[in-house]
């Protein structure tokens, strides 16, 4: 979780962590729910055109983003499994 100014500006979870110092090296146990869609542990790529709310666009390498409203979701995958999602709010 990053914030600024007392405002929340991104949360994190880090499934599989990858060695990005900016998350935690520990696996986030819980589930995120994004829509109808539940990310654990075991969500591959398919999440990513399988959703039918966000349209992803690949970032570079085995990272994607989606703008929505007011917020950027972006996902990492390495061997096919989710290894990162964050959500990061734009500024008011």
């Amino acid at each position: 979780m990053q914030t600024f100014n007392d405002k929340l500006l991104m949360l994190g979870a880090n499934y599989n962590w990858d060695g990005d110092k900016n998350f935690p090296n520990k696996t986030f146990e819980g589930k995120f729910s994004v829509g109808k869609t539940v990310l654990d542990t075991n969500t591959t790529k398919d999440f990513i055109n399988s959703n039918s709310f966000l349209k992803f666009e690949n970032l570079f390498l085995d990272l994607y983003v989606a703008g929505a409203n007011n917020a950027a979701v972006m996902v990492g995958f390495i061997d096919n499994k989710i290894t990162q999602l964050g959500v990061e709010f734009k500024p008011n």
